[in-house]
């Protein structure tokens, strides 16, 4: 009887390993911090219409290209499912960087060298609403090289006197050092 016993418990033990082996084989969570501190640099273009008045035809065209510089940050790096991704845009000014807005967007889905991000519906103020694809190359546990593309978006804005503008976007960039200093808050 304490034999079979002991077959049997070993048996389980074995079982129980295994499942647990098998089981987490393809479940390692990505690891997003590495994409935490990385540096952008990213052009927009600009395409689409300006209304000085909303209830008439537009007046005209709106056209341009900025090109900023940004931050990442993933607030909860370990959840990402479940944590923010806010990417902080800058405009070089003698040599300092001055912020002029955040990106917060919400994982959809990817790895850690590739996902999809769409921005916060909630946010108070989202400079730019729309779907944004990320890759990236690691080198070893560091993020080598980084793209950033929209697959669609837009930005629709005006309040009162200013006119409504309304117009998509085409958001394309690399992770690059800032070519300028990012100044501690005041």
């Amino acid at each position: 009887m304490k034999t079979s016993n002991v077959v049997i418990k070993l048996f389980l033990a074995v079982v129980l390993v295994m499942g647990l082996y098998i089981g987490t084989a393809g479940a390692v969570p990505a690891d997003f911090a590495v994409w935490n501190g990385s540096e952008w640099q990213i052009t927009i273009t600009d395409k689409g219409y300006g209304f000085n008045d909303p209830d008439a035809a537009p007046h005209g065209k709106v056209r341009g290209t900025t090109k900023v510089w940004g931050v990442m940050n993933i607030e909860t790096a370990a959840e990402v499912p479940t944590g923010l991704i806010t990417v902080t845009l800058y405009e070089a000014k003698h040599g300092d960087c001055v912020v002029i807005g955040d990106l917060v967007l919400n994982y959809l889905a990817g790895d850690s060298t590739a996902f999809v991000a769409e921005s916060d519906p909630i946010a108070s103020y989202a400079p730019i609403k729309g779907i944004f694809y990320f890759s990236g190359k690691l080198d070893v546990d560091v993020l080598h090289k980084g793209k950033v593309e929209t697959l669609g978006a837009y930005q629709a804005s005006g309040v009162d006197p200013d006119p409504f503008e309304a117009f998509g976007i085409n958001l394309k960039g690399t992770t690059k050092a800032l070519q300028c200093t990012v100044l501690p808050p005041a």
